[in-house]
């Protein structure tokens, strides 16, 4: 029985291995003659699969993370009027938050604000600057590109007070007063 089908996945691979050119054309035009019928397939099924394929993408970005950088680094050099035009319409629907992201960074350059080697939820580097409140620019906590990501995902799926409890308080307040003091000594000093 094993020898049988060994026999005949030897045979399945050389009939189409000498067929493949006339079984491509049949399969295209089984494909085009159902366009319809194969993109409604597809429709429902990413519907009914969401999760399983949303699990699986973020499983193969993971594994393949120097891989998909290299496509997202040469598609945004490849495309640098779409870049352009999704950057500015980020500007024009968040222009709070870009306020204070631009009000963090002159404070960074200007020495008015000392970024954080370290995050303050895992201790791991570099960081970015959270904003609890786009209103307060310059009251930031400095968290790992990875904490923060995760943060944002948390406050989508309404599971933000559970994480924010895992912040570290005492390294929040602390790094807090820390920025207040800093800006009070560089208005002093000015």
């Amino acid at each position: 029985m094993i020898s049988q089908l060994v026999n005949r996945a030897a045979y399945q691979k050389a009939y189409y291995t000498a067929n493949k050119e006339r079984l491509l054309k049949r399969q295209k035009a089984g494909y085009i003659a159902n366009k319809e019928r194969f993109l409604e397939y597809q429709k429902d099924y990413r519907l009914a699969n969401k999760e399983k394929l949303a699990a699986r993408g973020k499983e193969y970005c993971e594994a393949n993370k120097d891989a998909v950088a290299e496509v997202i680094k040469r598609w945004k050099s490849e495309n640098p009027g779409r870049v352009a035009f999704h950057v500015q319409n980020w500007v024009e629907r968040n222009p709070q938050k870009n306020r204070a992201h631009r009000i963090v960074a002159k404070a960074v350059k200007s020495g008015e604000l000392t970024k954080s080697q370290s995050c303050v939820k895992c201790g791991d580097g570099p960081t970015d600057a959270h904003h609890e409140e786009y209103s307060k620019p310059l009251e930031v906590i400095w968290l790992c590109r990875q904490c923060h990501v995760d943060l944002h995902a948390a406050e989508k799926a309404e599971d933000f007070l559970a994480l924010g409890r895992s912040l570290r308080p005492d390294l929040v307040q602390e790094l807090r007063r820390a920025n207040v003091n800093n800006q009070r000594t560089t208005a002093e000093v000015a």
